[in-house]
């Protein structure tokens, strides 16, 4: 796989990965309530968990690849095929809430209801240091939970060098997070931005199918390469 491959698969694995509404009503929810301190505490409060998220999704990245260095190329393809059909599944079988278009927490929805039990608006008052926690804690339990084609991305480079594998997981990771920067810039400075997570929202579940066949696509590539 030559440079130019490289990118274009890591952007289209990342931007698809990214899509996940829950995760953008906690995100808004965290923003909007620091806004009630003042504007400048808002735009920290973003930065900071934007940041933490970056740098913990980068260690969760390396966790997977340390895992899946000991593993046969062929066991991470099933388990692949297998994890990606079962996200087809569910995303084709689940009957999606009414889309209303604005950016808020169902209670249906897990990642929302741990907010709700966290209060997260709360400990947004708390300071920098909690909501750097908060996107931390994100990082390992609710963002890998999106498309899980971060799982797919670490069994494809498996075999590459650290030199190359570390850059395209920083690469990946910042494209990854770029609708989250975009969202804080549209909570913060009101921008057109709004319009382009209406597109992502009513379209959650064609792009999470999408992210899966590509996933059970990769998984059968390498068990008919390997």
């Amino acid at each position: 796989m030559d440079f130019n491959e490289l990118l274009r698969l890591i952007i289209v694995l990342a931007l698809i990965d990214s899509i996940d509404p829950c995760i953008y009503a906690i995100f808004a929810l965290i923003v909007v309530s620091a806004t009630l301190v003042n504007l400048k505490y808002a735009v920290k409060a973003g930065t900071t968990f934007i940041a933490s998220v970056y740098f913990g999704y980068v260690a969760f990245g390396m966790l997977l690849r340390y895992a899946f260095i000991r593993l046969p190329m062929q066991l991470l393809a099933v388990l692949l095929l297998i994890y990606g059909f079962t996200l087809l599944l569910y995303s084709a079988l689940t009957r999606k809430k009414g889309y209303v278009g604005e950016l808020v927490c169902r209670e249906d929805d897990v990642p929302c209801k741990v907010a709700s039990i966290l209060r997260l608006d709360r400990l947004v008052y708390k300071g920098l240091p909690m909501i750097s926690v908060l996107g931390l804690v994100s990082s390992f339990t609710l963002l890998p939970c999106s498309a899980g084609l971060f799982l797919a991305f670490n069994v494809i480079l498996k075999n590459y060098e650290f030199w190359v594998w570390l850059p395209s997981t920083l690469f990946y990771v910042l494209v990854f997070v770029s609708p989250l920067i975009l969202l804080l810039l549209a909570l913060i400075y009101v921008s057109k931005l709004k319009a382009v997570y209406d597109i992502l929202l009513k379209h959650e579940k064609f792009l999470k199918m999408i992210g899966s066949l590509i996933m059970m696509s990769t998984a059968i590539y390498i068990l008919l390469t390997y």
